[in-house]
């Protein structure tokens, strides 16, 4: 055991090392950097719809909140401090399940070794671009919980503390997302079933995570109304029906084709499986993780990267078992031969992701505007009209700017057009109430929270395609908008941003 430890005390430092060089070769996710602000602001006393108009729960802005104490006490950048909060919370989380593996699989190095390394992969080098995202959090908060589920199904224990700890991030991960909680579900079903007892359920872990998600639950109502009134009947009209891609996309990406090519081969090797309990619970919870990736059907990297860490976890669970035998050395090479030929598709295709997100830090659109402002001096401070948090963020803390916005983008643009384009009677009075709001919040903004600047995506989207067309015009067509907008002047043209200047 102390032998092992110090093996894998090297490798993760080693790997830790290489994730933070990965990390600084490529820009912070906008999405994780407008939440990050976002937890500020609901930290200072902040309130859904007056001060962020967000699409996610709370949950993850509650996570986000050390990042802010670690900028006080450690560091001032904001960068830095992310990434150092979320390789700490890695490290737990490996720590954790080494220790839990020990006992889940006593008796065999070989295999220990191999998944300890695949979850230094999947935790360390896999998120990519999906660093700090939900997703990722996921992952860390929960893979403790999986390897307490194997323990209990094969009716082995450990501490109360313990399990009431893991239960604890437990809950915190399940919480982020509503489909996050499919895998939870399955996995204490399956527990009802194997131990042919409803009381099954009745576990510290699993109470400690029920006990959680209620807490969160009645928090929302108690502190943040408006999430639950205004918000989610927002996302549930605008946002869902007008960003998802058909099935076919969804599916036929090589990742997760690689996914149900592991999840398929499993119920093949089950009958062979020397440790089911484990299999199992990787498995269910892959399957619990694959449909939160269909659930809302949209095929950004870091949507399917927790069923591609299971589908890793997965995979090496089956292949180090058909490696098994006397000679190490020979195992070692049939391991590395079977992982070269079953992973050489998402390996592939992660390099090719890696190589994309690394050019792109050097062409992002933005970054001749982040060098002209830093020229001018005075007041530092931005608004972003704009279908993407990408246009401002991490913009706002590369160049220390004020965001004065309670957008993260307007995500919502998309599907009122298209609802007006519709024209459907019985929804069209109520299309043109929620649009007159949204302008409207946007008109204040402008005139309380006085931005400086003003830049206007004119066409530059490098996510989605979207016919051409003007916000400014759009936003136009509001009275107290363009009574807001006559504070601000053309200044000129970049990269297919237009740039504007509050007056005084």
């Amino acid at each position: 055991m102390k032998e092992d430890i110090m093996h894998f005390f090297v490798v993760s430092t080693v790997l830790v090392f290489l994730a933070y060089l990965l990390q600084s070769s490529i820009i912070m996710s906008p999405d994780v950097s407008y939440l990050i602000h976002a937890a500020w602001v609901l930290f200072q006393g902040g309130h859904y719809v007056s001060q962020i108009f967000e699409t996610n729960p709370p949950m993850i802005l509650y996570l986000y909140l050390p990042i802010h104490l670690l900028v006080k006490i450690v560091t001032g950048d904001i960068v830095f401090a992310l990434r150092l909060y979320i390789l700490t919370l890695s490290l737990i989380s490996f720590g954790t399940c080494f220790y839990l593996l020990q006992k889940v699989i006593p008796r065999n190095r070989f295999y220990r070794y191999s998944l300890s390394l695949t979850l230094l992969w999947v935790l360390f080098l896999l998120p990519l671009f999906a660093f700090g995202q939900r997703e990722h959090l996921w992952i860390i908060l929960t893979l403790p919980y999986l390897f307490t589920m194997a323990l209990f199904f094969e009716n082995q224990s450990i501490s109360r503390k313990m399990r009431f700890v893991i239960g604890l991030f437990g809950g915190l991960g399940f919480a982020l997302k509503p489909f996050f909680i499919i895998p939870f579900i399955f996995l204490e079903l399956y527990a009802i079933f194997i131990k042919r007892s409803i009381f099954a359920v009745f576990r510290i872990e699993s109470l400690t995570i029920v006990g959680v998600i209620l807490s969160y639950l009645i928090s929302i109502y108690i502190w943040q109304p408006e999430y639950i009134d205004i918000i989610l009947p927002y996302v549930f009209k605008y946002y869902f029906p007008f960003f998802i891609e058909s099935i076919s996309v969804l599916l036929l990406r090589p990742e997760v084709l690689f996914c149900f090519g592991v999840m398929i081969g499993y119920l093949v090797f089950y009958s062979s499986d020397r440790y089911k309990a484990f299999g199992a619970t990787l498995w269910l919870t892959s399957v619990g993780m694959t449909l939160a990736y269909l659930i809302p059907r949209q095929t950004w990297y870091y949507h399917f990267y927790p069923a591609m860490c299971l589908a890793y976890l997965l995979s090496m669970h089956c292949l180090t078992q058909l490696c098994s035998g006397k000679n190490i050395k020979s195992n070692i090479f049939y391991l590395c031969l079977l992982s070269a030929l079953f992973y050489s598709v998402p390996l592939y295709n992660y390099y090719a992701l890696l190589t994309a997100v690394s050019a792109f830090k050097k062409t992002y659109p933005i970054l001749p505007i982040e060098k002209y402002i830093n020229t001018q001096k005075g007041e530092r401070s931005i608004y972003c009209f704009s279908l993407f948090t990408s246009d401002c963020f991490p913009l706002v803390y590369s160049a220390k700017m004020r965001y004065a916005e309670r957008f993260s983008s307007f995500w919502w643009y998309k599907g009122i057009s298209a609802m007006e384009k519709i024209n459907h009677p019985s929804k069209a009075s109520d299309v043109l109430q929620d649009k007159k709001f949204l302008i409207d919040s946007v008109s204040e903004d402008l005139n309380q929270l006085k931005a400086r600047w003003v830049i206007v995506n004119e066409g530059n989207f490098h996510v989605l395609e979207y016919p051409a067309f003007d916000l400014i015009d759009y936003f136009s067509q509001n009275d107290k908008f363009r009574e807001a907008w006559k504070n601000y002047h053309y200044l000129q043209k970049m990269n297919g941003y237009r740039i504007y200047e509050r007056e005084n």
